[in-house]
């Protein structure tokens, strides 16, 4: 698994508040093309910062599903701007 700042912050708050933190990297390009069932089972989902266009719209299929299913989510930088393009009419 490869190491970022977000994925060292996510385990070491868990180790501050004595919980084991399993973080599964799913590619958005395969929400677009398998479907939203790869999130299946997630407790939460985070959607970190990126550019471009690839993916886009599988990261707002993401949104979406987090939204409709009660499933906290957190947004950074592309991850939060992918949310209101979800949720904006």
């Amino acid at each position: 698994m490869p190491t970022s700042p977000v994925i060292e912050a996510l385990k070491h708050g868990g180790l501050k508040n004595r919980l084991t933190v399993n973080i599964k990297l799913i590619d958005s390009q395969d929400v677009e093309t398998r479907g939203v069932d790869v999130l299946k089972g997630l407790d939460a989902i985070l959607i970190p910062g990126g550019f471009g266009y690839r993916g886009v719209e599988g990261k707002v299929m993401t949104a979406r599903y987090a939204r409709e299913n009660n499933i906290p989510y957190l947004g950074i930088c592309l991850g939060m701007q992918v949310a209101l393009m979800e949720f904006a009419p």
